[in-house]
């Protein structure tokens, strides 16, 4: 594009690499310096501020002025920067460590390593990508396990976590020790699952493997830290809780779980009630036994580097002999029809629509896949109908997905933005229904279900070669007992027209729908 706009060359990677050597090698802290004092000048400045548009938000112009020249005339001392020697293990941690015990090879030709203490390793080497490595630590725990006193607690504990850092050093401590390094490690405690996910380059999965122990057995808690943290956090909800996108996701969610208190958005009010105190209990109960989890490695990565990491590092975690896993916390999407009409006063008017279909099927790859297709064949007539013919909106979003826990069950929801006279004008949401309709009656041209296989199979393809993907078969297989991949494409090439149509009548007859719909409120 720079090229035909502007006449810019376009060197070759070789090239571009030669001539930044060149470059790099020639600077030197002076030349610096001097394009410093080039670009950095008294004239020609602009102060740009951006902040919410409130009454007494603004500073006035003297006053930024004054903090202009308040920095000029600052006596400033060039950084320091503090040099972290303290290692990710703190010095005197004993880590005993657990031999391999047995090793076998799954359907997918992953070797399956199980430690003397119990704990589960599954590791898949590929070559998608030199410098990736992927791992996933997943275990079948999480937050239906707690009391509804510790559940915001408990959802917010991920987000402590990493402003905290770990062991001895704080978050920022943290990054300087992993500088040069391609290592991360992130939590994630779900209603029905707890996750650690972390990778980076093979090359340093030794740091990697000390981070996953650290965040395992020694996080840092520390209550300036976790104060900064709900400080951060409430100043973002109070200039998100009147913001249109925010609203409708708050009342979406408080119609469809029946203002159920599991099912939140967030608010002042429950940030109130994340409990520091109770952070190190509840971390225990999610991570204190290793053998709740498992750890699922895929890269490029050889074993013989791998196994004796994995031995020292995972070996030396806490393993308990009982596992725990989810409990159905009774929560449910609200059954029948429900309707949800209200109005906010907005600065830009829209009207925003959400449907949601949900009910009751079995849970596993052949519906998945039909799920996958209705959805997509709905995505495609509503593009045609309300986005081209009657340009209504600039997209209709679908998304159909199964679920496991607490129960197996289906979730069809289908959302976009548009304006109150066209929605009544046009009848778009007779036009959600109908096309939906048209689908269970007669089901999908054949033109739109050719378009969806062809998909399909193309994405798979590219599916199998992504490491990302492979991470999740086999947490799904490993985790879950469940295969989403060995006869994927049987079931693609059976995919057939009246399968679609079949169970997009199953959901309309379900007839639980859910309507949420937001206008401008007028004066």
């Amino acid at each position: 594009m720079s090229n035909f706009i502007y006449n810019t060359a376009i060197p070759d990677a070789e090239t571009n690499y030669n001539i930044e050597k060149t470059i790099i090698s020639n600077l030197n802290v002076n030349i610096i310096n001097e394009q410093i004092k080039r670009l950095i000048t008294l004239e020609n400045q602009i102060v740009l501020i951006d902040a919410p548009e409130k009454e007494g938000t603004y500073p006035t112009e003297a006053e930024v002025k004054a903090m202009v020249e308040k920095v000029r005339n600052a006596e400033l001392e060039a950084y320091k920067d503090n040099v972290v020697t303290e290692p990710l293990i703190p010095e005197g941690t004993v880590l005993n460590g657990s031999p391999v015990a047995k090793t076998e090879t799954d359907k997918f030709d992953a070797t399956v390593w199980t430690l003397a203490n119990g704990v589960k390793i599954v590791v898949k080497q590929t070559d998608f990508k030199a410098d990736e490595l992927r791992i996933s630590i997943r275990s079948l725990d999480g937050l239906s396990n707690v009391s509804d006193d510790d559940y915001f607690t408990a959802t917010y504990m991920s987000g402590v976590m990493q402003r905290s850092g770990i062991g001895n050093l704080n978050a920022v401590d943290l990054r300087k020790q992993l500088a040069g390094k391609s290592a991360s490690v992130s939590v994630n405690v779900s209603d029905y699952t707890t996750i650690m996910s972390a990778g980076g380059s093979p090359s340093d999965v030794e740091a990697i493997l000390q981070l996953i122990y650290m965040n395992f057995a020694q996080p840092r808690w520390n209550e300036d830290d976790f104060g900064v943290f709900i400080d951060n956090y409430k100043s973002q909800l109070k200039n998100m809780e009147n913001e249109p996108n925010f609203v409708f996701w708050k009342e979406t969610l408080k119609t469809r779980y029946n203002n159920n208190p599991r099912r939140q958005a967030n608010s002042m009010e429950l940030m109130d009630k994340v409990s520091f105190e109770r952070l190190p209990a509840l971390h225990k109960q999610f991570f204190g036994n290793a053998k709740n989890f498992v750890f699922i490695f895929v890269g490029n990565i050889a074993h013989d580097v791998l196994k004796p990491l994995v031995e020292k590092y995972i070996g030396s975690l806490s393993a308990l002999p009982e596992t725990t896993q989810w409990k159905d916390d009774g929560v449910r999407i609200v059954s029948g029809e429900v309707d949800n009409m209200f109005e906010i006063k907005m600065q830009n008017p829209k009207t925003s629509i959400s449907y949601t279909y949900s009910g009751n099927i079995p849970y596993n790859l052949e519906n998945g896949i039909t799920m996958d297709a209705l959805a997509q064949i709905l995505r495609i007539r509503y593009t045609e109908v309300i986005r081209e013919e009657k340009g209504a909106t600039y997209g209709v979003r679908v998304t159909g997905t199964l679920e496991k826990e607490p129960n197996e069950g289906y979730s069809v929801v289908i959302s976009f933005d548009s304006d109150k006279e066209k929605v009544e004008k046009l009848g778009l949401l007779d036009d959600v229904v109908n096309e939906f309709k048209q689908i269970a009656d007669n089901g999908p041209t054949a033109e739109d279900l050719g378009k969806i296989k062809e998909f399909l199979v193309k994405q798979r393809k590219d599916d199998l070669k992504q490491n990302a993907n492979w991470i999740s078969y086999l947490v799904f297989w490993h985790v879950s007992d469940f295969d989403v991949t060995s006869d994927y494409d049987n079931y693609v090439e059976e995919l057939s027209a009246e399968k679609i149509q079949k169970l997009a009548a199953k959901i309309l007859a379900d007839k639980n729908l859910i309507r949420v719909i937001m206008n401008d409120k007028t004066e």
